[in-house]
């Protein structure tokens, strides 16, 4: 098991937000806690489990709010995603399942699209083509959580960096994830999300309007 922090640590490099695949970066964000089958929520995260509140501030994993309580729904999350599989680094061709258009990763259990479409979107577009995705009899997918994205990454491969048997003809290029970049607000009109860049695992926050790619996601039984 590996925590989420140490994840992002290890199979992480921030990317700058206003250039092509490659370049470097700013950190930020959070993702939704998974769901008690280890997929995380469909609906996308827009603050740092990290910043402090407007009626308080962060510390030790809860909210602390002006009457001096603790808030343990940010503790409750961090132990969610620290209890959460994460593959190796090089994930082998045996840890995942082949079930026609879709593939099953043996050790958290979810499955993806096997092969992403090869239209770029929006992330808007991006989020509607999964919710509106039938794939191997399924319409439950949806738009993958930054976590979920990075533990498909294959770190020994490159370009694409990912596993070329299990997900075959991935175009080396952004892929969206549902989580929104912690920086989103009022003086940020141009919202931003986080993407993975498969020519090497990176991953940093990007414009919500431009035009990269998707691969879905759903949890498996």
């Amino acid at each position: 098991m590996a925590s989420l922090l140490a994840c992002e640590q290890i199979k992480s490099a921030p990317l700058d937000a206003s250039a092509g695949p490659g370049d470097g970066a700013e950190a930020g964000g959070a993702d939704a806690a998974p769901g008690a089958d280890g997929s995380g929520s469909s609906g996308s995260s827009g603050s740092s489990g990290s910043s402090g509140s407007s009626s308080g501030s962060s510390g030790d994993g809860g909210s602390t709010t002006d009457s001096g309580a603790t808030d343990g729904a940010t503790r409750d999350v961090d132990r969610a995603w620290a209890a959460w599989p994460l593959p190796p680094p090089s994930p082998p061709t045996g840890n995942y399942s082949n079930l026609g258009m879709s593939v099953r990763d043996e050790t958290t259990l979810l499955v993806w699209e096997r092969t992403p479409s090869p239209t770029k979107r929006t992330w808007q577009q991006g989020r509607d083509y999964c919710d509106t995705l039938v794939l191997d009899g399924q319409s439950d997918w949806r738009l993958p959580k930054r976590i979920e994205l990075i533990s498909i990454v294959d770190y020994a491969a490159a370009s694409p960096a990912i596993n070329a048997v299990a997900f075959p003809a991935t175009v080396v290029d952004y892929f969206w994830t549902d989580s929104l970049d912690a920086a989103n607000s009022v003086v940020n009109p141009t919202y931003k999300a986080w993407v993975v860049d498969f020519s090497d695992g990176t991953i940093g926050p990007i414009p919500s309007d431009g035009l990269y790619f998707v691969r879905c996601v759903r949890a498996g039984r």
